[in-house]
């Protein structure tokens, strides 16, 4: 950066330096923020530097009396609404207008997110009101790509811990996260390494759960997240493309189909005087193939065990719309 706002660009341009989230100073960062104001003040090129709290570190005291302060504000939800319609109508998305507004409002202001959101959903080929409702909301005190590039790169324990607890997701999201996005951000060997250390934890996490000894949740966590991303063997750079966890958007996407294959399965356990769980594993795939094979078992079982709509088509399964009426 020193030599960037010392020098012209290859086109004998002046350049335009961007220092990315300074308030990201950790202890270990001995004369960082000095050497930044220095840079500051001995700069030909303009520079612009970016934080998420200017406030936060008292090291920044150096770099704020250099510098204009411009406050970002929050994107009006109005604003944040025109923008995926924009991006609705180049991926040729059919959708509604009050769920755009919904999501818009529910991200209070946070364009990527409403745009993360929107990539989630889209995996339907339709943005309706009730999946933009089903959606969590964000209680945003870091946003876990920073947090995840971050933690890729910590340089200690201290460090990833740190990262760990500043994360805007559940425990078990981070960890998929993190499972997800290993293979694109090491080499082959740090990923197998990365992976070793995974497997660990889920073996602690089993005896958590077979045991009911919660005192061993600290180690899983340290090794699924600490231990993982330091098993690296060298520092890697450059920008990396995160990906949402495969395995979270597959089970959202059959979240419907499950609740309403949970829902047959009580209705016929109750019939039978068996547990739904009993039911799912032995009864469930013989009444399945018996709607399937035959009209008149279909609608025997239909009426036997009281089922509606949504749970006829699902036990027809692709069949015209006419079949599932009678």
């Amino acid at each position: 950066a020193g030599t960037a706002a010392q020098g012209a660009s290859f086109f004998a341009k002046r350049r335009l330096i961007l220092l990315d989230e300074v308030d990201g100073l950790q202890a270990q960062d001995r004369g960082g923020a000095e050497a930044i104001a220095k840079i500051l003040e001995e700069t030909k090129n303009p520079i612009i530097l970016t934080a998420n709290d200017i406030y936060a570190n008292k090291k920044l005291a150096y770099i704020r009396d250099k510098c204009i302060m411009l406050e970002m504000k929050k994107v009006p939800a109005t604003q944040i609404v025109k923008l995926l319609e924009r991006i609705c109508r180049a991926e040729n998305l059919q959708y509604e207008p009050q769920a755009l507004l919904q999501l818009a409002k529910k991200n209070a202001g946070d364009i990527r997110a409403s745009v993360l959101d929107l990539q989630l959903l889209a995996s339907k080929g339709r943005i309706t009101l009730s999946d933009v409702e089903s959606l969590a909301f964000r209680e945003r005190e870091e946003n876990i790509f920073i947090v995840l590039a971050q933690l890729f790169r910590a340089k200690s324990f201290g460090h990833a811990r740190l990262l760990r607890s500043k994360v805007d997701v559940d425990e078990d999201m981070l960890l998929a996260w993190i499972e997800e996005n290993i293979p694109r951000h090491f080499d082959a060997e740090d990923t197998a390494r990365a992976f070793d250390y995974l497997s660990k934890a889920d073996v602690i996490e089993g005896r958590i759960i077979k045991r009911q000894c919660y005192g061993l949740k600290r180690y899983s966590l340290d090794l699924a997240t600490a231990c993982a991303v330091l098993a690296r063997s060298k520092d890697y750079h450059g920008w990396v493309k995160y990906q949402f966890p495969h395995i979270v958007r597959e089970l959202s996407a059959s979240m419907e189909r499950r609740k309403i294959k949970d829902s047959i399965c009580k209705k016929i356990a109750k019939k039978i005087h068996k547990s739904a769980k009993s039911v799912a594993n032995n009864e469930f795939p013989v009444f399945l193939y018996a709607f399937r094979s035959s009209e008149q078992a279909a609608k025997a079982i239909a009426e036997m065990f009281e089922l509606d709509e949504a749970e006829i088509e699902f036990m027809q399964g692709p069949a015209s719309a006419q079949k599932q009426q009678r």
